[in-house]
């Protein structure tokens, strides 16, 4: 019997991860028949271990990470054969920038704890390969500053945001990830390189899917989500998160910001 494909989408953040997602979506029913689709709403709990972990470290909050990874597996009915594809960024851990926090250090143990939670829920007869997005040092380094700065109360300017960052890595990242796995396969594809794909950075995962050819026929496409605005939005934004008023109104300021600026459905919650 042919082994369970599972593909796990981990990241990294601002390579093309929100593009990814709305094209996994938007092609739910040709996924379905061959595969569950899981995008992060669903393994909100999951994440949420994921990066607490990054930032504290240790084997209490990796083992409860793992404690929730198979709780949510255990809720997946796959069946004899179907496979998975599972998409959220937040797998490998908080942002870089965020907080203080500067690095993506606990990627490797927390791929290497979903690599043997799935073993233990379905078997060591899998085909699992993880997959992760990577940029341009100084455009990654940019859209990370706009993500960090929009959704949190960041004050500083974009040099100041950088210089701590410049041991991230997200090749080496990759590179650690593999040397942590046991069995599984990790891909890696670079965002400037998939821009003219056919289905951009989802292209790789969809042609992984192997999906039949009737439904290959029917993909859609879906623009490119989450781009960062003009140096001016992101000046008036950094001047609201040096104001004064609480987090609150800053939040409420940037979200009227942004919707002067974008499209409705390009602006997200922001915290």
């Amino acid at each position: 019997m042919t082994a369970r494909q599972i593909i796990i989408h981990a990241g990294f953040h601002k390579t093309g991860t929100s593009t990814v997602q709305a094209t996994l979506q938007a092609n739910g029913k040709r996924i379905w028949p061959s595969h569950a689709l899981v995008l992060p709403k669903r393994i909100e709990e999951v994440t949420r271990m994921a990066t607490l972990h990054s930032v504290t470290g240790g084997p209490v909050s990796l083992g409860e990470f793992k404690d929730r990874m198979l709780a949510f597996l255990g809720t997946l009915q796959l069946g004899a054969k179907r496979g998975l594809i599972l998409s959220a960024e937040n797998l490998s851990g908080l942002i870089p920038g965020r907080r203080g926090h500067l690095d993506y250090a606990a990627c490797p143990d927390l791929m290497a704890a979903t690599e043997a939670c799935l073993s233990e829920t379905w078997g060591d007869d899998l085909n699992v390969t993880f997959v992760f997005g990577v940029r341009e040092r100084q455009a990654w380094l940019r859209s990370a500053y706009w993500q960090n700065l929009r959704s949190s109360r960041l004050t500083q300017d974009f040099d100041g945001f950088a210089a701590p960052l410049e041991g991230v890595s997200l090749e080496g990242t990759v590179a650690q990830v593999r040397a942590a796995l046991k069995a599984a396969q990790v891909r890696m594809i670079a965002l400037e390189d998939a821009r003219d794909l056919a289905f951009g950075p989802a292209t790789l995962i969809l042609e992984m899917a192997a999906l039949r050819a009737e439904h290959r026929a029917e993909l859609v496409a879906r623009p490119v989500g989450n781009r960062s605005p003009d140096q001016a939005t992101i000046a008036a934004c950094l001047a609201l998160n040096r104001s004064g008023g609480s987090d609150a109104q800053v939040a409420t300021r940037k979200e009227a910001l942004l919707r002067s600026v974008q499209p409705v459905s390009n602006v997200s919650k922001i915290a």
